[in-house]
């Protein structure tokens, strides 16, 4: 009977390993649990296994009530230097030593799910708390990461959202049994001034402060400064996706206090990381902010959320940049970024001396406008408008109608201007969809030529803006006129004698397309076919990406390439960013786009455009242009254009192919996320029923205890038995009576068993 439950025991157990097992290895080897999750997730998931509700807010506010079963270790606790000390710079990681002994102090080990919860609750105004200690909650996350814990996720709404929704809430203090932490940190993760300096225009740097900041906005007369900062402005190539674009705040009636604050969909914020950082999940991006906080909400979404590879966190961010002298700052010069997305706008849309300057048409503009948005048509900032009888055309007016258009427009030397225009329309006969986007630039070198700093484009435009379904109105929008006056920017526009003298000397870029500079067409307004001697082509339409109408073949609207792309394209001219470059095209427009991006994008600092252009050069017949004769010589190059046009297509077809296959990829990627939730779901069913079979299994153990007493017990009274029945045979006592009394003692015994074996059978 022992050998036969011994066996049954061993089975039981082997069947039973792999749930055993499984779970084990799989919380060791990489991040099981969202990094960001749910009140709900976390009353289901309470009891789980290796949990740690780790709440960080004050002593005082988890005394008054907290999560049952949560611990406490403040935020503050997780710095180097808690911020407003003495101590600059303020919230920078601890020393290995001290971040491990605080881990084990708080039970914290390797192989811990642990849940962080704060308060997202608080003043907006006049100094955002709520949003700060939002970020707290990120910062005390990225610590233990940095650590080389993986399974660290933070609870979207905090204790604010968990109290809301009436879910339950303690006042007893919890403790776990502290342990001796070890773990790799992940040095690579934080990243030195020095570093950073080192990787300005060759990685993305993230400036994860409010946009108001970052520009170095004039409010009210005054710089916009944080005051741990010793400068204004930004590290330079930084672009600006502000932490407060990742949440959704839920403010009280008046809008000053925020109740609770949540994280956006995956949807929305993958949205918006591809918007302003990229779709190279892989590139290297370095996040900083004013001293920690905002940066550690970026780097945990983009890393932990968003599955970004390669994302550091500059954590002296602006406060030790901006007190040392030596390292370089915006301003001086341009705040504003000079391609802005229609996601950025659609976010500062309340940004202080925003100026939305829509230079389409009145009747396009009438017809639905981005809210807020002023019109001054692309023509009226021209002396010459296209296609008129004065010659030539698309010219820079007069200093002072200048200033009197822009004063009226009620720009001044502080404004942040977006201008916007169409860039959808034919591209044959004539490409008006791509002069129409030219003119966009055209209007906004016109207003850094008159000396204001911060202009900038939407990249794609009205129509891109409005295919994504952003608000428009219809409503007139009147500036309040100013009497403008600024510094023009004389040297930025040349003459053709200046071109001329110039020639095999400088570095002279031909805008136009490459059968136009090749002198195989000839553009109406030009007198003769042809380029500039020693010009080097770069098209103008090589800047865009064009996205068509499959049927119609139209543009429905235009964006610039990556930055990437742009600066070898700008190659393509010099990669000297200091060399004297002059540009020009056919009457200016596209030589505007080609400025624009070389000096506001790239940052070539002496480009210089020759604003009579092509038009200007071929009427003066003294004036020299190279053509290609006809001829052998020039078949020749008629092939190796076809060529080189037929591997642009090719190109182009590649993108497009590589566009559907990053397309399916997404979905692919969103199917795979589907699957691991219900895997997920599957996992927290099976480790249930696996508590449950412990259970089971701890009490059957229990009763067979129980039974291999009570059969010990029996064996006993057998034997005694036994030996009674020898005595008794001993005796004079006739045979039968001492068979009837042997068999009357066993039946009762054997009833006794029975009875005892139903007993235990339904205690069971």
């Amino acid at each position: 009977m022992k050998k036969k439950l011994a066996a049954i025991f061993v089975v039981f157990l082997l069947w039973l390993s792999p749930l055993i097992v499984k779970p084990v290895s799989s919380q060791t080897s990489s991040r099981f649990v969202p990094a960001i999750v749910s009140t709900e997730w976390l009353a289901t998931n309470i009891n789980l296994p290796n949990l740690v509700v780790l709440d960080v807010r004050s002593g005082d506010a988890y005394n008054a009530g907290h999560i049952p079963g949560a611990i406490n270790v403040p935020e503050g606790q997780w710095y180097a230097n808690p911020p407003f000390g003495n101590a600059t710079p303020w919230m920078e990681m601890p020393q290995t030593s001290q971040l491990f002994k605080t881990i084990g102090d708080a039970g914290i080990t390797r192989d811990s799910i642990v849940v962080i919860v704060g308060s997202t609750s608080g003043p907006l105004a006049p100094v955002p708390f709520a949003l700060y200690a939002t970020a707290g909650i990120t910062r005390v996350a990225t610590a233990l990461l940095y650590a080389g814990i993986k399974n660290v996720a933070i609870l979207d709404g905090g204790y604010d959202k968990w109290v809301a929704e009436g879910r339950p809430t303690s006042t007893v203090p919890s403790t776990r049994a502290p342990v001796t932490y070890t773990g790799t940190v992940k040095s690579e993760m934080v990243v030195s001034k020095e570093y950073v300096k080192s990787r300005i225009g060759r990685s993305v740097i993230v400036d994860a402060r409010d946009s108001i900041v970052y520009l170095a906005a004039v409010v009210g007369g005054a710089v916009v400064q944080e005051p741990w900062t010793a400068r204004p402005g930004h590290i330079p190539t930084a672009v600006n996706l502000p932490t407060p674009w990742l949440w959704s705040i839920t403010t009280d009636a008046g809008g000053q206090n925020a109740l609770k604050v949540t994280y956006k969909s995956i949807d929305d914020l993958r949205t918006l990381a591809f918007d302003i950082i990229g779709s190279d999940i892989s590139k290297e991006v370095i996040v900083y902010c004013g001293v920690g906080g905002y940066a550690s909400t970026m780097y945990f979404v983009l890393s932990e959320v968003l599955g970004y590879t390669n994302v550091k966190i500059y954590d002296g961010s602006a406060q030790e940049w901006s007190h040392d002298m030596s390292l370089p700052m915006v301003p001086p010069g341009r705040t504003l970024p000079a391609i802005v997305s229609t996601t950025w706008l659609y976010n500062n849309l309340g940004l202080p001396n925003l100026v939305v300057l829509d230079v389409r048409s009145g009747d396009a503009y009438n017809a639905g406008h981005i809210p807020g948005a002023i019109n001054v048509p692309e023509g009226q900032w021209y002396a010459n408008p296209p296609f008129g009888n004065a010659t030539p055309w698309m010219e820079m007016p007069q200093t002072s109608q200048l200033f009197k258009t822009i004063g009226d427009a009620g720009i001044t030397n502080n404004s942040f201007v977006v201008v916007v225009g169409g860039t959808r329309g034919p591209l044959s006969p004539m490409p008006l969809a791509l002069y129409s986007a030219a003119g966009i630039t055209r209007v906004a070198i016109t207003i850094l030529y008159a000396g204001v700093p911060n202009v900038a484009v939407l990249d794609g435009g009205f129509d891109k803006w409005k295919l994504e379904g952003k608000p428009i109105s219809k409503a007139p929008a009147t500036p309040t006129p100013v009497t403008y006056s600024g510094a023009i920017k004389s040297g930025m526009i040349v003459s053709k004698q200046y071109v001329a003298n110039k020639i095999n000397k400088t570095v002279i870029v031909d805008a136009r397309d490459p059968e136009v500079y090749l002198g195989f067409v000839k553009e109406p307004w030009c007198t003769r076919v042809g380029h500039i001697p020693s010009a080097k082509n770069l098209p103008t339409p090589w800047l865009w990406i064009l996205t068509l109408n499959e049927t119609t073949g139209n543009v429905v609207y235009s964006t610039y390439h990556e930055i990437s792309l742009l600066r070898l394209m700008g190659s393509i001219a010099t990669t000297n960013k200091s060399a004297e470059i002059i540009v020009y095209c056919g009457v200016g427009g596209y030589a505007s786009t080609m400025y624009f991006v070389l000096s506001e994008v790239l940052g070539y600092t002496n480009v210089k455009i020759y604003d009579g252009s092509a038009q200007e050069w071929t009427a003066d017949l003294t004036l020299p242009v190279v053509y290609e004769a006809l001829g052998s010589e020039n078949m020749e190059l008629s092939q190796s254009f076809d060529e080189l046009k037929s591997k642009y297509d090719d190109l182009m077809g590649n993108y497009s192919s590589l566009e559907d296959s990053y397309k399916k990829l997404i979905d692919s990627y969103e199917e795979i996320s589907s699957k691991y939730d219900d895997l997920k779901g599957n996992f927290e069913a099976l480790r249930g029923n696996y508590d449950k079979l412990t259970e089971n299994y701890n009490k059957l153990q229990g009763d067979y205890s129980r039974l291999q007493d009570d059969y010990s017990k029996l064996s006993e009274k057998y034997g005694d038995l036994e030996s009674a029945y020898d005595e008794l045979a001993k005796t004079t006592t006739p045979a039968y009576l001492t068979y009837a009394f042997v068999a009357t003692t066993i039946i009762f015994l054997l009833l006794a068993v029975y009875l005892a074996l139903r007993l235990r059978a339904k205690k069971s």
